[in-house]
């Protein structure tokens, strides 16, 4: 889909498919990474990797940016659903709108801000977003988070 929209945009990129614990990277190579709805994907153990992963691939004062499924979601509230561990699902199968078939883990804004710090980020904004589903009966929250490398 990337390669589409960069086609029709006329833009060239170079684009490259990895692990997000073990890129193939040098230290301190990028100024900026992005991660949108994907290290979601990741459970709690993962997750901490990836964090670790970004701070050494990032530049000194690099941006970290992520977009993040949050604890205040219905989804992750609900009793039935089964548990990888304490913020990971195993996967999501609404009655409404949503249905995922792999792991997706949830943080709550505080969670993740303090995931970020032990992982040598300053947190620079912090913001939740809500979107609904199947005419608002379900109401699913995003952590947006952008944080500077410090360490």
């Amino acid at each position: 889909m990337c390669k589409k929209i960069l086609k029709k945009k006329k833009l060239k990129c170079n684009l490259e498919n990895g692990n997000f614990v073990n890129t193939p990277y040098k230290s301190r190579y990028f100024d900026s990474v992005i991660d949108v709805f994907s290290s979601c994907c990741l459970d709690r153990a993962n997750g901490k990797l990836f964090l670790k992963e970004v701070n050494r691939i990032l530049k000194k004062n690099g941006k970290f940016f992520s977009y993040f499924p949050s604890k205040r979601s219905d989804m992750f509230k609900n009793p039935t659903v089964k548990k990888l561990d304490p913020d990971t699902l195993k996967s999501i199968k609404s009655k409404t709108a949503i249905n995922i078939d792999c792991a997706l883990r949830f943080m709550s804004p505080t969670q993740y801000a303090s995931l970020l710090k032990k992982n040598g980020f300053k947190v620079t904004y912090l913001e939740t977003l809500m979107k609904t589903y199947h005419f608002q009966k379900e109401k699913f929250f995003f952590v947006i988070i952008e944080a500077s490398k410090i360490k």
